[in-house]
């Protein structure tokens, strides 16, 4: 009993992130410019040991990748402000990566639907027809895009 005491303790301590956006994860004893040692992915959590901030405003983070135990550094707000992990409550952090990976899963569908759109006008506007087989896969696309976005405002419920 003492010894589960002890692991919840630290457990409610630590301070944890849900990647938002691929990021790679540095070497940690050669520093935060380190070399690669693998891809954090959206809805990943990592579990932080220390924060510095860059002269140039990027905040990176010592941590450890809850996945595989590798240890190194990531960018956890990039030098513009933008975040690419967010905060997380070590009780919620397996919801907040599964929304995490949701909302990426989300925008990658839009981005497909878009390059979807653009070829499928290109090859239209050339072949001087309107029923381009790339249409069938837009609309197939878009059934996707908002089957996800249905899923991903039940998951914020």
């Amino acid at each position: 009993a003492v010894v589960q005491a002890e692991q919840l303790r630290q457990l409610l301590a630590s301070e944890r992130f849900v990647c938002s956006e691929r990021s790679p994860l540095m070497k940690a004893d050669a520093g935060p410019e380190g070399p690669e040692v693998c891809m954090v992915e959206p809805g990943e959590i990592v579990e932080v040991e220390e924060k510095i901030e860059d002269g140039d405003g990027a905040v990176r983070a010592q941590c450890k990748l809850l996945r595989n135990d590798s240890v190194g550094w990531v960018v956890v707000q990039d030098s513009d402000g933008k975040p690419k992990f967010r905060s997380s409550l070590p009780v919620h952090t397996r919801v907040d990566g599964i929304i995490a990976y949701i909302d990426d899963f989300r925008r990658k569908c839009g981005e497909a639907i878009a390059d979807t759109d653009h070829k499928a006008d290109g090859c239209a506007a050339s072949a001087g027809e309107l029923n381009n087989p790339l249409k069938e896969v837009r609309s197939k696309l878009l059934q996707m895009k908002m089957k996800v976005n249905l899923h991903s405002i039940r998951a914020h419920q």
